[in-house]
């Protein structure tokens, strides 16, 4: 019997031997890609059902490195770079497995999803890309796959059928190894991308490739898949209470009864919504003055809602918070890793965040390499209790299409997410943000908080401009519980907290220096005091 390896390293004479079995690997895998779907729960809302999903889960896994056990890849992966570069595309194994996954679904399924697993196999050691593309994968001289197209390496599986029956439970593996005729298969390609275009198929996709991916690099790592814990529930109070001792209070200052007015209106608000409300209520805002502890108040309502959630669904969420500069993440974080202490697992995950303060469980015997790769992909993947990250990690994680980022895309999945200062994205942005939140607290039984002081209309601009126009979803309404209450409420809320008035001046745009220094000669006189600040972006 062959012994077929899925990884290698090479020795310290630069010899190449295998480190990982391909029948464990693809085991391992399987097993952190169902596990991470277990632990989101069966509250997912897409059509097929959380069954099917399951099946296509571990469908997907299972397949992903059919190719893998070919003797091309097999002297790719354990030989010199010189004999690899012979093979050329013979030592390519998604594609094989992509299209024996494609024949075994359709054959099981009528189901349009199965296309979507299969693209998940094909593009898995890649970024996504258009549909429109695919046709180039079924142009040959024939239809017939083991005639035609790769035909030593279809040769090559066939002779280990019966050791990969063995290993990884296939049936009769030449049952499928052909490709579909080009012309229905390029139809079917054009139906997901200009017939009939589904946002449902775009964070359904997303959500297969991504239980992929982060479950292969994690096993490949050998990265410890992180299991999220419960977590204290007053842990707020009781850092407001140490802060309250070491620092009490003024008594005429009326702020601090305003903090403690609003944090507790809010928690109230999430107490009084029955099960059923919960369930369905996915989106939340938050409007309040700046400085009236939002960041503290917001985290208080996620850890609240957690154990809501976690007695109605039970699982725990993840929570992740999200804001738009550098400077106020570190103020964020600071704030969470006071409230939640050591015994939970915060990650910052962001620009210049520090590879090597993430914490991790599995770095015995590991090499300084390896220990950096897992230190590196346990950041990436958001293997922790509650993620601190940007705007754009999380942007384009929900709006994207790179490998490197789509890791992490399913953990949105049953989260709780918070974006803070929202009003610092682009106006523009405003429509197509507040849709791709919507859809993934819909999809993906996320619950979404938008914290700002100013409450730009980002879900009602995404229901005028997209989610009303979209004929093709069952999902209608981009309605948000605001947690401050009524409108009459916030408007005293603000009344009764200082605020900066912010008086616009100009007519027309500065065009120069001295249209500048002109204005300021204009407005000021020398009794006054004046800030100036400069924006160069």
């Amino acid at each position: 019997m062959t012994t077929f390896y899925s990884h290698s390293t090479k020795d310290k004479n630069g010899k190449r031997f295998g480190t990982k079995h391909l029948q464990n690997h693809t085991k391992g895998v399987k097993d952190k890609a169902i596990q991470s779907f277990h632990a989101q729960g069966e509250y997912l809302n897409f059509s097929i059902g959380a069954e099917k999903l399951k099946h296509y889960i571990e469908e997907t896994c299972r397949f992903h490195d059919l190719g893998k056990y070919t003797e091309f890849f097999q002297q790719y992966l354990l030989g010199d770079e010189e004999a690899a570069k012979e093979l050329g595309t013979l030592k390519n194994h998604a594609h094989i497995g992509a299209f024996a996954l494609l024949n075994y679904l359709q054959q099981h399924s009528a189901s349009k999803s199965a296309f979507l697993a299969f693209y998940a196999v094909l593009r898995h050691h890649g970024n996504l890309e258009n549909f429109n593309e695919l046709h180039i994968h079924t142009q040959m001289k024939e239809d017939n796959f083991i005639a035609e197209f790769n035909k030593k390496q279809c040769k090559s599986l066939l002779l280990s059928a019966s050791q990969i029956t063995d290993e990884i439970s296939f049936a009769e593996i030449s049952t499928l190894l052909f490709l579909p005729q080009s012309k229905p298969f390029r139809l079917q390609a054009k139906d997901f991308s200009v017939k009939c275009p589904s946002i449902e198929h775009y964070f359904l996709l997303n959500y297969l490739f991504s239980l992929l991916i982060e479950s292969d690099k994690l096993d490949a790592s050998d990265t410890k898949q992180y299991e999220l814990r419960e977590l204290p529930e007053k842990v707020v109070d009781r850092l407001l209470e140490e802060r309250e001792k070491a620092a009490p209070p003024t008594p005429d200052n009326p702020q601090n009864d305003l903090r403690t007015s609003l944090r507790k209106g809010v928690i109230e608000r999430l107490r009084k919504l029955s099960d059923d409300d919960l369930r369905t209520q996915r989106l939340y805002t938050l409007t309040a003055p700046t400085g009236i502890g939002k960041t503290l108040t917001a985290l208080d309502f996620a850890l609240q809602l957690r154990e809501r959630l976690f007695a109605l669904e039970g699982r725990h969420s993840q929570i992740i918070y999200a804001l738009p500069f550098i400077n106020i993440i570190e103020q964020g974080l600071n704030e969470y890793q006071q409230a939640l202490g050591d015994d939970v697992r915060v990650l910052a995950h962001y620009q210049y965040a520090d590879i090597f303060s993430v914490p991790i469980n599995n770095v015995q015997n590991a090499s300084d390499e390896q220990h950096y790769n897992r230190q590196a992909m346990t950041l990436d993947t958001w293997q922790a209790d509650v993620v601190i990250t940007s705007f754009v990690q999380l942007l384009e994680t929900l709006i994207g299409w790179r490998n490197k980022i789509l890791k992490k895309f399913h953990h949105l999945a049953g989260s709780i997410i918070i974006l803070d200062e929202v009003q610092a994205l682009r106006g523009e942005y405003y429509p197509l943000v507040g849709a791709a939140l919507y859809y993934c607290a819909e999809f993906l039984n996320a619950r979404i908080l938008l914290m700002t002081a100013t409450k730009p209309l980002v879900f009602t601009l995404a229901e005028q401009h997209i989610v009303h126009k979209d004929t093709t979803s069952r999902l209608t309404s981009c309605s948000a519980l605001e947690l401050a209450g009524t409108e009459q409420e916030v408007e005293s809320l603000f009344q009764q907290f200082e605020r900066t008035c912010i008086i616009p001046i100009l007519e027309s745009p500065l065009e120069t220096s001295s249209d500048f220094t002109t204005l300021f000669r204009e407005k000021w006189s020398s009794d006054i005091s004046c800030l100036i600040v400069c924006n160069t972006v």
